[in-house]
C-alpha cells in the first residue's frame, strides 16, 4: 500500500524542500525495490530543477497543484508506488491543506528552532488539526550547541500540546544543500555527508513506526 508524507510549512528557511528530497531518496535507498516519487508543489520547482540536474529516474519527481493533486496521488497508488513524498509550497493556502490533510498519511511540519518559526505554525494547525491525519514537528536546521532546541521543544509543549515532535532532528549541515547543487543526496557523497546520512536515516525509520501504529 502507498504511503503518503507530506512535508508541510508556511515559514520559508526551514529545509522543507531539502529534507524532502533526503527523506525521499532515504525511502528509495533503504530497501532494494522500493518505488518513491515525490511531488512538487512548489511554484519554485526547486524539486523538479534538482531532479534535472540528477539525470535519474529515482526518484521519480512530477509536479502537482491544488487542482491536480488527488488525480496525480490516485495515479501514483495505482502505479504501486511504496512512497509518495509532497512537497508543498511556503504559503498558508486553505484549500492545499485541506486537501493535503485529507490525502496524507502522515504529515510534517520542519521547524526551526526559532521563536519566529514556532509562533508561525499557529494558522496551519488549525485547518490540519481539523483533519483525521497523523502530525508531527520535526526541528530542523538545529544547531551543534545551545539551548534553542529544548527551548523551541519547550514552546511547542507549551503551545501545542496536541501535537508531538518526532524525535529526530536535522542539523544545520552545508552538505544537504551541496548535494542538492549537483542533483545528490547525502547518502550518495561518502564520509563527507555522514552525519547528514544519519540523521536522515534515523527519520526515516521513526516515520515507519509512526505509520505502523
Amino acid at each position: 500500500m502507498t504511503k503518503i508524507i507530506s512535508f508541510v510549512g508556511q515559514k520559508g528557511g526551514s529545509g522543507k524542500s531539502t529534507i524532502a528530497v533526503h527523506f525521499a531518496m532515504e525511502a528509495l535507498l533503504s530497501r532494494k525495490g522500493n518505488q518513491v516519487a515525490i511531488i512538487d508543489m512548489d511554484p519554485q520547482g526547486s524539486v523538479l530543477e534538482w531532479s534535472r540536474m540528477r539525470k535519474d529516474a529515482n526518484p521519480v519527481v512530477v509536479s502537482a497543484t491544488t487542482t491536480t493533486l488527488a488525480q496525480t496521488l490516485k495515479q501514483a497508488q495505482e502505479d504501486g508506488f511504496d512512497y509518495v513524498v509532497v512537497d508543498t509550497p511556503g504559503r498558508q493556502d486553505t484549500t492545499l491543506v485541506e486537501l493535503v490533510a485529507a490525502k496524507s498519511d502522515l504529515i510534517l511540519m520542519p521547524l526551526r528552532p526559532s521563536l519566529f518559526d514556532v509562533r508561525a505554525v499557529a494558522g496551519t494547525l488549525t485547518l490540519l488539526n481539523a483533519k483525521a491525519c497523523k502530525l508531527r514537528f520535526l526541528l530542523s536546521q538545529t544547531p551543534a550547541r545551545g539551548n534553542q532546541v529544548a527551548d523551541a521543544e519547550a514552546y511547542c509543549a507549551c503551545a501545542h500540546p496536541e501535537v508531538a515532535i518526532v524525535r529526530s532532528k536535522i542539523g544545520y549541515r552545508t552538505t544537504f544543500q551541496k548535494t542538492m547543487i549537483d542533483g545528490r543526496g547525502v547518502q550518495e557523497v561518502g564520509r563527507d555527508g555522514k552525519k547528514g546520512q544519519l540523521e536522515i536515516a534515523g527519520l526515516f525509520e521513526e516515520v515507519l513506526d509512526l505509520l505502523r501504529n
